[in-house]
């Protein structure tokens, strides 16, 4: 039991109670006397009379009946309470958000000792997620103690139901004991759905138990949009974390990017954003470190927040790396002064530049060699001609029957990509392609037969966005005639529009090569010999090659589905997460050249391990690297309000609202007076 309002029952008490000890200190002693003769009156009579304002009270049951009933007064003054008496005795829905921001080390001890809790034994801070924890394992314990049905719901990016509706106690707690922290953005919207479902599975306040929604976060959301999700069912929001006034002194690389430097395709310049939520200029030395190790130190100051604004700086480094080298930027941060570890580091996997090796298939006969000679001003000679102008790494020249040999012995793994001018290859080649007049045997690619020939027509619309055709124009490029394409496949998107159809299509999909199709013959239009043309071949083999000079790096998010280059190892691949402990070990599965690992909620750096023998000549796979890079979670800040459709929920207390019982000691303090009234009747009486 517990008293709501025990300033109140202390001042009463400090009023009442010597009142009452003082109305029998003051009282003359007199009471009835019965003497046998009138001799004895004169003596007794002063005895009785006697004023003894300061003596000690006699005991009895008066004195002790009045102070009983001074006291139930007392404390029903007080408003006496049973915690979580009054909680829900129908079904409770547990939300905990873990997180990037949950993983702050600015959370209260709690009931830290309970094993299903989290802590930071090393330097005795705890993280918010083990407040949380314990405090949601407190509220089951109290809600089930009257047979309360429990949910656990976890939410951050996304939700997952970790208990559905159940009455074992010991489960629900498990449940929560054996929720991971993530790196990732705390998303609550992502969690409206479920909840919907779980309240309709609950039935209505009528026919069903009555349904309440427990949020366990520390109030970094952008709230609930749709409030219906939750209409008439009570939302509590549990803050944990530091008040939201309190320091919360915090730097983190919330920004990372590369791109290669143009006067030096080699080079590659990173740039950095490091952001500090505290309330002072912070000076923190950034290390750049490529594949372990550091390559330069240097220091920044990095400016105070500026009310609920952080400070930010950037800076830039400068590296010429090999072929997939893991760069990473670290801040060497104080520990002690920094509440989030998470985000003190974040890393690239660059990509050394190679000139794309091009492989050009052609349906007449000619030499293989690159230095062969086709008939002057054919559209297949400018075509070569704007081929050779990229300097590629290799140009190969081969003819259809050559292109089956080199296909059927496996040797397109030796090529970047392939231009087909006017072949059509019997499969689909395992690298990226563009097709001149002809399609690919790939639904939403293939080509039907050639219309006639007609007067030339101008193109009638193109995608100026997109990085084929951003920097050119095809206002006068006409085409005479073209093949259909078809337009239903979801997977292909057409950039370029004739009269007759789309002109240029393009497939670009994570988990296989890229493709480009144009549905004309280069012979039966003018776009050889426009000054687009060869600014539309450069783009397109650094579009399929990905060898751009803003593809100097890859690096994923932790909501990102992570898709890397599974280069000749065979299946299947494990990735294990660098330095963490226990060793988290990913399963990579994927066809063609891609491996999938799908979304990864803990930030860090992915190192493929592949079983068996090292191949020296095998090209293994890329590692994959993963950062929070969140500026809001960096910020960890706290709120004591959730904002739900128009409205705002405050925080409370994580317990069920407590029964008042303070009639039941106004029941008891009437009853006394009862008893009382005939204990001093019968003493009047004596």
């Amino acid at each position: 039991m517990s008293f709501l309002a025990p300033t109140t029952a202390l001042l009463a008490a400090a009023i009442v109670l010597p009142l009452l000890v003082a109305m029998y200190l003051l009282k003359l002693r007199r009471r009835p006397l019965r003497v046998s003769s009138i001799l004895f009156w004169e003596k007794r009579g002063s005895d009785v009379q006697v004023n003894v304002p300061l003596a000690r009270p006699r005991l009895s049951w008066l004195l002790l009946l009045h102070l009983l009933i001074a006291t139930l007064l007392i404390a029903a003054v007080g408003r006496p309470a049973l915690p979580g008496a009054a909680g829900t005795s129908g079904r409770v829905i547990v939300v905990i958000d873990h997180s990037a921001s949950m993983n702050a080390l600015d959370g209260k001890a709690g009931d830290i000792r309970d094993p299903s809790s989290d802590g930071s034994p090393a330097d005795g801070r705890f993280s918010r997620l083990a407040e949380a924890k314990s405090l949601a394992i407190r509220a089951i314990r109290d809600a089930t103690a009257n047979s309360a049905l429990t949910s656990v719901v976890a939410v951050a990016a996304g939700t997952r139901v970790l208990r559905e509706f159940s009455s074992d106690r010991t489960q629900a707690i498990q449940s929560i004991a054996e929720l991971q922290p993530t790196d990732q953005p705390g998303n609550l919207a992502s969690c409206t759905d479920v909840l919907r479902a779980l309240v309709a599975s609950a039935g209505d306040a009528e026919s069903g138990p009555s349904v309440e929604i427990l949020l366990f976060s520390d109030g970094v959301f952008s709230g609930i949009e749709d409030p219906s999700a939750i209409a008439g069912v009570p939302l509590r929001l549990v803050r944990v974390g530091s008040d939201p006034a309190a320091a919360k002194p915090n730097l983190g690389i919330v920004a990372l990017a590369a791109r290669r430097i143009e006067s030096d395709m080699q080079g590659v310049e990173v740039f950095a954003r490091v952001q500090n939520s505290a309330n002072e200029p912070r000076v923190v030395p950034v290390s750049f470190a490529l594949s372990g190790r550091v390559l330069e130190t240097r220091s920044v100051t990095v400016p105070s927040s500026v009310g609920d604004v952080p400070g930010e700086a950037s800076l830039t480094f400068s590296c010429r790396p090999d072929a997939r080298t893991v760069a990473t930027v670290s801040l060497g941060v104080d520990a002690a002064k920094d509440l989030l570890a998470n985000d003190n580091s974040a890393s690239l996997v660059l990509r050394r530049y190679n000139p794309p090796r091009i492989l050009f298939v052609t349906r007449g006969a000619m030499a293989t060699s690159s230095t062969a000679e086709s008939s002057p001003l054919s559209a297949s000679f400018l075509l070569g001609d704007v081929l050779e102008e990229l300097r590629a790494g290799e140009l190969k020249r081969v003819t259809a029957g050559e292109y089956d040999e080199v296909a059927s012995t496996g040797q397109l793994k030796f090529f970047d990509a392939i231009v087909f001018d006017n072949v059509t290859p019997r499969q689909l080649p395992p690298i990226p392609s563009i097709s001149f007049g002809s399609g690919l045997p790939s639904p939403g690619l293939e080509l039907g037969p050639p219309s006639e020939a007609g007067p030339a027509k101008p193109v009638l619309s193109w995608s100026r966005s997109h990085p084929l055709l951003q920097f050119i124009t095809l206002d006068g490029v006409v085409v005479s005639r073209s093949r259909p394409a078809r337009e239903n496949s979801p997977t292909v998107t057409p950039i370029a529009r004739g009269d007759t159809g789309p002109l240029i299509l393009t497939r670009d999909i994570d988990a296989e090569p890229r493709r480009i199709v144009c549905s004309f013959d280069l012979a039966d239009s003018n776009w050889p010999i426009e000054p687009g043309f060869a600014i539309f071949m450069n783009a397109s083999v650094a579009w399929l090659t990905a060898s751009g000079a803003g593809d100097a790096a890859r690096a994923f998010t932790t909501v990102e589905p992570v898709s890397v280059d599974r280069g000749d190892a065979p299946a299947p691949i494990r990735y294990e997460r660098v330095g963490s402990t226990p060793a988290e070990i990913i399963q990579a599965s994927g066809p063609g050249t891609r491996a999938l690992l799908g979304v990864l909620e803990r930030a860090g750096v992915y190192v493929p391990s592949i079983p068996g023998e090292t191949d020296a000549r095998r090209r293994d796979p890329e590692p994959a690297a993963v950062n929070l890079l969140d500026p809001l979670e960096s910020a960890i800040g706290t709120s004591d309000s959730l904002r739900v459709g128009k409205g705002r929920v405050l925080s409370t207390s994580p317990n069920p609202t407590p029964l008042e019982i303070w009639w039941w000691f106004l029941v008891a303090a009437g009853a006394m007076l009862v008893l009382e009234w005939f204990v001093f009747a019968r003493s009047a009486r004596s």
